[in-house]
């Protein structure tokens, strides 16, 4: 069937073919720019739209950025406060919690994925003298940070862990983060252990 068709296209028709192919070739760049341009002049009306949407739900969401999620006809949303979501493109409806993507063998939480990087970052920003910090006594090989409580059991239990972690070179710092609240028993404890001049 092919050779068929490449006999038929012959002389005149192989060069009108040869040229339009050409064009297309060199106008692709030129109509990829066109294309993005007017994506960009889009984005921020429906940027508007959507938080609009989202302010008479709650006017404190305020939107940096909307762009095509992966899953057709919905669109990722980023809050300032780099919280991320995805809404249809009306704003109507507003997806916040796990989207899972099927894999052979497991599910992937899509979202999860989108914040990590995003946690990475805010954590970043944490000075070091924030943490409680138990390092090992040789090379770091890695580092592990823990939300801590320490009224929480799990917690003590880590804590009970830690001349194990540190053996594997892992190093341990600790943020505050007490359940109960600010003014909290809790708090009073984990506010003597950050202000203590032996934190550990």
């Amino acid at each position: 069937m092919k050779s068929l068709v490449v006999s038929r296209v012959r002389g005149k028709d192989m060069r009108l073919l040869l040229s339009v192919l050409l064009g297309l070739l060199i106008l692709s760049p030129q109509l990829q720019a066109q294309i993005l341009k007017a994506e960009q002049k889009q984005a921020p009306a429906l940027r508007d739209i959507i938080e609009q949407r989202l302010q008479m739900a709650n006017p404190m969401i305020i939107v940096d950025a909307v762009s095509p999620s992966d899953i057709d006809g919905l669109y990722e949303v980023t809050a300032n406060n780099g919280q991320i979501f995805l809404t249809t493109v009306d704003g109507k409806y507003l997806i916040d919690g796990k989207v899972l993507r099927v894999e052979a063998g497991k599910f992937v939480d899509v979202m999860d994925e989108k914040q990590k990087p995003v946690r990475a970052a805010l954590l970043a920003q944490v000075p070091l003298e924030n943490f409680i910090r138990f390092p090992p006594e040789g090379e770091v090989k890695g580092v592990l940070n823990v939300f801590t409580d320490v009224d929480c059991g799990y917690c003590q239990k880590l804590h009970s862990e830690m001349p194990e972690l540190n053996a594997l070179g892992i190093e341990v710092r600790y943020l505050a983060f007490p359940r109960a609240g600010l003014g909290s028993a809790s708090y009073q404890k984990i506010a003597s252990a950050w202000c203590a001049d032996d934190k550990q």
